[in-house]
């Protein structure tokens, strides 16, 4: 994310916090770890109806990223299955 994202991101942060009914959770705050998930265990079912979907639409994304990180679901919880770093 480019410096001048991350400052918009700190500044929005600080302005909804002054609302009494917003509570951040450390994950969500100012040093979050920006990410984007492009799959979820729970659309198993659908799988192929949503792959057939998605692939109607065209994408074009332009963007920069610096890691791909694959997660793997066991014991219940998200853990770091293998990670691509683009340095």
């Amino acid at each position: 994310m480019s410096k001048e994202c991350k400052n918009l991101h700190d500044e929005l942060i600080e302005e909804l916090e002054k609302l009494p009914y917003i509570h951040f959770k450390a994950h969500d705050y100012k040093d979050k770890v920006f990410h984007v998930t492009i799959s979820s265990k729970k659309i198993q079912k659908i799988y192929n109806e949503l792959w057939e979907y998605v692939n109607n639409i065209p994408c074009d994304f332009d963007c920069k990223f610096d890691n791909v990180s694959v997660f793997k679901w066991e014991d219940n919880t998200w853990k770091l299955y293998k990670e691509y770093l683009f340095i």
